[in-house]
Formats: structure tokens, C-alpha cells, sequence
């Protein structure tokens, strides 16, 4: 192989006879090459709502003709969590039927009962994390008035909690008392990300403004409200229905 020396590769004679030059004083040709690079990032929001269903009608431990038109709505309104007050099952009972895992806490003397409706696909599967499972859930307390459950999806770890207040017609004591029971389980409730409060509480409240309280379409502030809105300030809660900024009609 023939070498022939160039000013990039001198032959050793020439490196030998040339004085060595000062570095240079840029410095950047030592600097790593560096690349800005950006990756679109989708925003997952999930949809939660509430509602009061009289009743479900439970005709077997697990069904009702309501089921179907209910899965149905909710899929179409694209609602991930939903909450429903009054259903009067007749047992507590954790199902899932493909489409939403449904944590029922049944009634008392055919009164009250309350569910958490969670869809395993939508916002959930959304994330990259999969959808819901029933493992990533936990209920620590249920009543025929008040449900708590923790979700532990890696996308979404909340603390819900499903309440059917006593009706205003009831006694002032009584109203009292089963908030001052509520306020004492929150307390008391498993520590699982923020806490997120549904369903009915039979109150009126915007008479009193707070911070998580607005005067959006207000109502004089009656016993009950004057209990939520203390549960509000104390577990730092928003009513968004109160506030124009958040709630629309």
C-alpha cells in the first residue's frame, strides 16, 4: 500500500520539524452537540357526573332492566366516573360487565343506596396505562348513604367518595349528626390522591361565598349547606357548579 503524506495525516518528518500551535480560544468545537426534541402530548381529562335514579329495581342480585339504558347514556355522554344516589340494592356488591366496574352499597328498609360507575376503557385506556381493573380499586367504607372508594390507576389516584344526604325535610339534628358522621370518615379515609366529592346533598347553598363555594345561581344557604360548605373549606373542595368560570346553563 502506498502512503502518500497530506496536510491532514503529515508524514512523521514534518510533524517532527513544526512547532506546536496555542489551542484555540473557541472552545465550543469541545462542546457536545446537543438536539431539542419534542414529543406531542395528549391531555386526558375524565369526565365525572351524578345522578339521582329512584330506584334500580333490582330483580336479580345483579341486574336491572335499567342497566342497559344506562350503560348506554353513559357511554354516549362519554362519562368516566359516575355516581348514583337512591338505587335501594339489596346488597353490596362489586361488578364488572365489561364496560364499567360498579360498586354498589345497598339501601336500608328499602331506602337510600349509592354506586360508583367507573368505565374501564375511555380516559383510563386513554393514557397509555391500560384500562381499569377491579384490583386497582379499594372500598373503605359503605353505607346506604355514603360510599368511599380509592382508585389506584396509575393515571388517576383519587379518593371517591359517593354521598346521599338526608332530605331537608328531616330534623335539623339529623342533618347535623350525619354530616358531623361524614366529616368524621373523611377524616379517618385512606390517604389515595385528592378527594373528589359525589353525588346528592340535599342542600342549598350561595347565599355564603367561600373558596370553594361561589355565587353562581345562589340559593339562601340552609342547614345542610352550611355543613358542606365547612366540609368544603376544611378538605379544600370546590362546588364547581358555583363558580361561572367552571360551570355553564
Amino acid at each position: 500500500m502506498e502512503y502518500r503524506p497530506t496536510e491532514e495525516l503529515p508524514n512523521l518528518a514534518t510533524v517532527l520539524s513544526t512547532r506546536p500551535q496555542h489551542p484555540l480560544d473557541d472552545t465550543t468545537m469541545w462542546m457536545p452537540t446537543t438536539s431539542s426534541m419534542k414529543a406531542k402530548v395528549d391531555r386526558i381529562s375524565w369526565k365525572f357526573g351524578t345522578a339521582n335514579v329512584r330506584t334500580m329495581e333490582y330483580h336479580r342480585s345483579q341486574y336491572t332492566d335499567k342497566l342497559p339504558l344506562l350503560r348506554s347514556q353513559l357511554q354516549d355522554q362519554a362519562f368516566d366516573i359516575f355516581a348514583f344516589q337512591e338505587c335501594r340494592g339489596r346488597q353490596n356488591q362489586c361488578v364488572d360487565d365489561g364496560t364499567f366496574i360498579r360498586v354498589c352499597s345497598a339501601g336500608l328498609h328499602g331506602q337510600g343506596g349509592v354506586e360508583l360507575w367507573m368505565r374501564k376503557s375511555g380516559a383510563f385506556k386513554q393514557t397509555g396505562f391500560g384500562p381499569l381493573s377491579i384490583d386497582q380499586l379499594a372500598v373503605w367504607h359503605a353505607s346506604s348513604t355514603v360510599l368511599g372508594v380509592n382508585c389506584a390507576h396509575p393515571a388517576l389516584t383519587c379518593t371517591c367518595v359517593v354521598i346521599y344526604g338526608p332530605q331537608s325535610g328531616r330534623p335539623t339534628d339529623e342533618i347535623h349528626l350525619w354530616w358531623e358522621d361524614l366529616l368524621a370518615e373523611l377524616r379517618q379515609r385512606p390517604k389515595g390522591g385528592p378527594l373528589v366529592l359525589l353525588g346528592d346533598a340535599n342542600a342549598h347553598v350561595g347565599s355564603v361565598v367561600s373558596e370553594g363555594i361561589g355565587d353562581l345561581a345562589p340559593e339562601i344557604e340552609d342547614p345542610a349547606g352550611t355543613s358542606l360548605r365547612a366540609c368544603c373549606d376544611e378538605f379544600g373542595m370546590v362546588l364547581p357548579t358555583t363558580f361561572h368560570a367552571f360551570h355553564q346553563g
